[in-house]
């Protein structure tokens, strides 16, 4: 890998400047385990499971879940709001955004998907796939030489972001009406594990 190669808003303009400094952040690291809290961020459930989250950045100020499946025409995405202790998810199917559910941070265990456990070291550890990094080269316009190494979460992280962010404004106008109805009721905020914690 060039370890001094720099990507930047020329590569891709549809990539958050501050997803794009956290790329640039990996020709830092040295092993693959190192970067696993690069674009996430480890959250405790009530009853004791973690799950890994990829962490917010200024277009989506939230820690949240995106599943993208057939190329992007379906998308799962899980929201949570911190201080509420809430969890919206969203579907996208058809063309069309739709609110599936509000959940307690209580109850969120059953919904999220069983990959994004801390546990799960696999995903969070191992490197990513060959077509992974081929998909990854091609949306920020390089060779994959040039990419840092990438984890297979990571590498997944930025394909689905990348798919996610023409969808903003749709989501923006349901987050909305969502925080308007749980900014009433605050629940004791979920505390983040520190990185020595969560690697």
């Amino acid at each position: 890998m060039n370890q001094k190669h720099t990507l930047s808003g020329k590569n891709c303009p549809r990539l958050p400047k501050k997803i794009l400094a956290r790329i640039n952040g990996l020709y830092n690291h040295t092993t693959l385990p190192s970067q696993t809290t690069s674009f996430a961020v480890d959250l405790p459930t009530p009853d004791g499971k973690r799950y890994r989250w990829n962490a917010k950045f200024p277009e989506l100020p939230y820690p949240h879940i995106v599943a993208a499946e057939d190329f992007g025409r379906k998308i799962t995405l899980h929201i949570l709001h911190h201080e509420c202790g809430e969890c919206l998810t969203l579907a996208y199917a058809q063309g069309k955004w739709s609110r599936k559910s509000s959940t307690s941070a209580s109850s969120i265990s059953g919904l999220l998907p069983k990959r994004y456990q801390h546990d799960n070291k696999k995903w969070y550890h191992y490197p990513a796939t060959k077509p992974q990094v081929k998909k990854v080269a091609e949306i920020l316009h390089t060779d994959p030489e040039n990419l840092p190494q990438l984890t297979a979460y990571n590498a997944a992280l930025l394909v689905d972001t990348y798919i996610l962010m023409p969808h903003l404004a749709q989501i923006y106008a349901i987050v909305d009406l969502w925080i308007s109805q749980i900014s009433a009721t605050v629940h004791e905020p979920l505390l983040p594990f520190m990185e020595a914690e969560s690697a």
